[in-house]
């Protein structure tokens, strides 16, 4: 397999991972122990969270001989694309299972 669709596996799995955590927490953690609290800075916490580590995984996969600002506009643009996805995933499971 290609280093490209390694990657593209990789970050997509720390997509769908942090949606699976965040839509927990939201879906059954927080009605469950904390009944009423709204919050979205567990959304904002783990959106982050898989930015800065799809971006880290994007920048131990690039290659070294390219320039350092084009290195890093690409792993910020694979921490940017993550960080939507993670919070399209997470409020399209938050909204059909809870509702709106």
């Amino acid at each position: 397999m290609t280093s490209i669709a390694n990657l593209a596996i990789k970050l997509l799995g720390t997509a769908i991972g942090f949606a699976i955590i965040i839509a927990t927490i939201y879906v059954w953690i927080l009605p469950t122990l904390f009944n009423g609290y709204k919050t979205y800075s567990f959304l904002v916490i783990g959106s982050i969270c898989s930015a800065v580590l799809s971006s880290y995984w994007c920048y131990i996969s690039t290659n070294e001989n390219i320039s350092p600002i084009a290195r890093y506009v690409i792993c910020s643009f694979g921490g940017i694309i993550v960080a939507a996805l993670v919070v399209i995933f997470s409020l399209f499971i938050i909204l059909n299972v809870r509702g709106s």
